[in-house]
């Protein structure tokens, strides 16, 4: 991962918002306090105080279950960590978790 790709991400983040803005469903202000909240990384050492992970690898079961892996041994117990996959099951994602739930 590169930080350009943070920066797409970012950019989508902000496009969704901003529709949202267009459509009367969020203030601006509002729109600008979420994205504040959102601190997209490429070092794992900054997930240590982190309430959400949000794992958006490519869509290969062995590589979201090393990166869920590896980074739930990384987060607060009571972070949650998620996944942006459309294809493969929550349930099968957290078989290799410590903490599944």
């Amino acid at each position: 991962i590169k930080s350009e790709q943070l920066d797409l991400g970012m950019g989508e983040a902000s496009k969704l918002l901003g529709k949202m803005v267009e459509r009367k469903k969020m203030t601006p202000a509002k729109m600008g306090e979420t994205l504040s909240r959102i601190r997209p990384t490429l070092n794992y050492g900054d997930f240590s105080e982190t309430d959400i992970v949000i794992e958006a690898v490519v869509e290969n079961p062995k590589v979201k279950h090393a990166v869920l892996k590896e980074v739930e041994g990384l987060v607060k117990e009571d972070a949650i960590l998620a996944s942006n996959t459309s294809t493969i099951s929550i349930t099968h994602l957290a078989e290799v978790l410590e903490r599944p739930e």
